[in-house]
């Protein structure tokens, strides 16, 4: 006696890799829905705390003078554009546009 192999009906096979693909592509898009919303509200939260800390350095500056508030003002936009600059060179290099040389 030889025993042969159950097989499943192919039916049931593709109903099972149609619906693996299904669920799989749920659960990512899911998982990547949550992760962003995450961030944003991360992101969000970062902008109002540094929104926050230039207003405050700047009425503590402004009861001295009005020169070193406009420097102090001018000095916290630059360093916040010189983190972005140093995050997307170690982060992304690829995204500094270069000049193209003839």
């Amino acid at each position: 006696m030889s025993s042969t192999p159950s097989r499943k009906p192919p039916i049931l096979k593709r109903f099972r890799t149609i619906s693996h693909l299904v669920l799989e592509d749920w659960i990512l898009s899911a998982v990547l829905g949550v992760v962003m919303a995450v961030l944003s509200f991360v992101m969000d939260y970062c902008i109002e705390v540094l929104t926050e800390w230039r207003l405050e350095l700047y009425y503590l500056t402004d009861k001295e003078s009005l020169f070193t508030a406009a420097i102090i003002w001018i000095l916290f936009s630059l360093v916040l554009v010189l983190g972005a600059t140093v995050f997307c060179h170690i982060v992304a290099p690829q995204a500094i546009v270069q000049e193209s040389r003839k």
